[in-house]
């Protein structure tokens, strides 16, 4: 027996709003989940600066004693080792910087006095001879001086074309100078010799800033150098927490693995380093393994089922027929697939969502789950490759919760607990299956 299309548009106009408000929901968990993720993982690098400035926050012996038996870090680092060959590096380039000078710091600054007077000096009598021959450009200027136009050797014939061309420079040149020249000849003859005085003492005034630009360098370099060698400690202390920095990245929890603990100096905010970064990882890959997919999935088939209700109106595919084993597989209730899928996600998410800080609870041990002391060992999170090794690893592995005897410690109160009372209803796997 066969439908009609009258029939799958009816199936139609009933299952796409369910789509929708699944594609709606999936929406406002995307908007929720990504606000946690970026929030969570705001937190990161101030967490790590806590860490590093607390596990070494100076040079003395028992700071890096304590950086050396919490991360294995800054081995064999000899502070004062690095200090004496930083301070020998320093005061050489300081004591080459004078010998190119021929006198020390305070040698330079009284040269840099001499210096500004003189260039005052020099700057008077070259400025008025600058501004005169700037306020003279014209760009037939140099032609005119070339054929001896004002004198008596000029022989352009009246014909010419040029010779207008270079009556009218001529006159917007004496123009530009104002009324001092009764003609082009007694501008010439004032021209030449400005030039010639200002050929004359511009190289002195180039020549004594440049001495001044290169001292000033020098000296600011040296007094740069000499600031170093007043904070020599503060460097090292940047340089050997910059080492520690990069030696953390690159190993994260392995770094305290074995080494490091909850009551150990630095062990709190190394937890709390490390179990942000778990949550940050954890929320990521719940969102990109399950809810994400969720949605992509839900947005796929409502599109697909929007474009085959408007193709099937039209005149040409009224004739259409469908078995019922089309309409029933198009149609098919997906509520409880959706329910589980809502259930399983939200226990997880809540999970991470109210996990109210308390990091101190976990541990750098290998056997240690840290999905577990987020969810208190009550959600599965197989969404996670790390929490799938970890079981397959330790197959007879089972939760204990570190806060049992912890009166202040109310986690079954939140949101969390509600979420997985939902879900307990459900068997355990992945989150969503792709259908």
């Amino acid at each position: 027996m066969s439908a009609s299309v009258s029939e799958w548009q009816r199936r139609a106009k009933h299952t796409i709003p369910l789509y929708e408000e699944q594609y709606r929901r999936y929406q406002l968990a995307l908007r929720e989940h990504r606000a946690l993720e970026e929030s969570t993982e705001g937190e990161v690098p101030a967490q790590f600066d806590r860490l590093v400035s607390e596990l070494l926050p100076d040079l003395q012996p028992a700071s890096l004693a304590r950086v050396q038996a919490r991360t294995g870090n800054l081995e064999g680092v000899d502070p004062e080792a690095l200090l004496a060959s930083k301070r020998r590096e320093l005061e050489a380039e300081v004591a080459e910087i004078e010998a190119d000078l021929g006198c020390d710091l305070a040698g330079a600054r009284a040269r840099l006095e001499e210096l500004a007077g003189e260039v005052e000096d020099q700057a008077r009598i070259v400025r008025p001879l600058r501004r005169f021959v700037a306020q003279a450009k014209h760009e037939r200027l140099d032609h005119l001086l070339e054929v001896g136009y004002g004198q008596p050797r000029y022989d352009v014939p009246w014909y010419r074309l040029s010779y207008y061309s270079d009556w009218k420079a001529g006159d917007e040149i004496l123009e530009a100078m104002g009324e001092v020249y009764a003609d082009f000849a007694a501008f010439r003859e004032d021209f030449a010799e400005r030039s010639n005085q200002l050929q004359a003492e511009e190289p002195l005034l180039l020549r004594l800033e440049a001495e001044t630009a290169q001292l000033n360098l020098s000296v600011a370099r040296v007094e740069e150098l000499q600031g170093q060698l007043l904070g020599l400690p503060e460097w090292l202390l940047g340089q050997l927490q910059g080492r520690l920095r990069e030696d953390l990245s690159t190993r994260g929890e392995a770094a305290f693995t074995g080494r490091t603990t909850a009551k150990d100096e630095g062990g709190a905010s190394a937890l709390a380093w490390v179990g942000l970064g778990k949550r940050v990882q954890y929320l990521q890959e719940l969102r990109r393994g399950q809810l994400e997919p969720f949605g992509q999935n839900v947005e796929k088939t409502l599109n697909k089922l929007k474009r085959k209700s408007i193709k099937y109106w039209r005149p040409k595919h009224s004739g259409t027929r469908f078995s019922e084993g089309e309409l029933d597989a198009t149609f098919a209730d997906k509520t409880p697939k959706w329910d589980k899928f809502w259930a399983r996600y939200e226990a997880a998410f809540a999970a991470l969502r109210d996990f109210d800080g308390r990091y101190h609870y976990g541990r750098f041990d290998d056997d240690f789950l840290w999905w577990d002391m987020f969810c208190d060992g009550r959600v599965k999170g197989r969404f996670s490759e790390e929490v799938v090794e970890f079981y397959e690893e330790y197959e007879d592995y089972s939760w204990e919760s570190p806060w049992d005897d912890d009166e202040d410690y109310a986690w079954e109160e939140g949101a969390a607990a509600a979420a997985i009372a939902e879900a307990d209803g459900y068997d355990e796997g992945d989150l969503f299956d792709g259908s």
